[in-house]
């Protein structure tokens, strides 16, 4: 499909593809894998979106001179196959090669603008949730969840929460379930292998029909596919957002992991206020009690 001039290389999980500050001057096609693109702040990284197999970075790199990367790029998969096309290269084919070059980019180029779309629509929905009045953490976390399943088609949804002795967590929200006996249920960390790598391990899961299903372990909350993303404040693990058995065939998508990656930051904070409100309505409701 591409012409010479390029250069393909297999890198590494965690390989440094471009780091913020560098000129932008290479344009970059994933032909395997996945790279994950961060914002870095004080030394802690924030997903800020995932591109996998298909899909392309810096493609402004071959119309703008003088700019620079205001992210950080690194390998996320165990290896990736990466396309890179400088622009000096891409300026020296002849114009009709460069159209050839930019159709054989629609398809692509389509894709990810209804991927973006989704990440944005979605991301705006959260953030409207933040601005309203302080709730609990069951009510807002049913809204997020709710928020969550239209865009990845997840039958249900749960945020686990980290209890008092670190080795158990609670449903404290969930959506989807016909038994609502599910909610506030105790997991021990030890008795659920998801929730253990979520929570314990901090890592993000997204197993799929053809390997969950012949599992002997499993979850009673999924019966075909599941994803799952940590929660975390200023570092700290707090709890996890899980989804569970997507519609259709085959299960999530790298797609559907980018966005809860993406939003589990504000959720994260999100959630942790909210606990934080309970908290604090607990003890002024111990008050009102005591006065009276």
């Amino acid at each position: 499909m591409f012409v010479g001039g390029s250069r393909q290389q297999v890198l590494q999980r965690g390989h440094e593809i471009f780091r913020s500050g560098q000129s932008r001057d290479t344009f970059f096609i994933i032909l395997e894998g996945e790279v994950e693109i961060v914002k870095e702040l004080g030394g802690m990284r924030e997903i800020v979106t995932i591109a996998s197999s298909g899909e392309y970075i810096a493609e402004e790199a071959l119309f703008q001179k003088s700019s620079k990367h205001s992210h950080t790029c690194f390998v996320r998969s165990e290896t990736a196959s990466v396309l890179a096309i400088k622009r000096q290269i891409f300026e020296k084919f002849p114009e009709s090669m460069r159209l050839t070059f930019i159709l054989n980019l629609l398809p692509l180029i389509s894709e990810n603008f209804a991927h973006a779309s989704t990440i944005i629509v979605t991301l705006s929905k959260i953030g409207a949730l933040l601005g309203e009045n302080r709730e609990t953490v069951l009510s807002l976390g049913t809204r997020i969840l709710s928020i969550l399943r239209e865009p990845t088609k997840a039958e249900r949804g749960i945020i686990l929460m980290i209890e008092n002795d670190a080795s158990h967590v609670k449903m404290r929200a969930i959506t989807g379930f016909q038994d609502t006996a599910y909610l506030n249920n105790r997991i021990g960390l030890n008795e659920d292998f998801i929730a253990e790598r979520i929570v314990q391990k901090g890592e993000t899961v997204n197993i799929r029909e053809a390997e969950y299903l012949p599992r002997t372990r499993k979850v009673r909350y999924a019966s075909r596919s599941i994803i799952g993303v940590p929660l975390k404040v200023r570092g700290r693990q707090i709890g996890a957002i899980i989804l569970a058995d997507r519609k259709g065939d085959g299960g999530f998508t790298p797609n559907d992991e980018a966005l809860i990656s993406i939003v589990a930051h504000t959720v994260g904070i999100a959630i942790h206020n909210a606990e934080h409100f309970e908290i604090q309505e607990a003890e002024a409701e111990l008050k009102r009690e005591y006065v009276m």
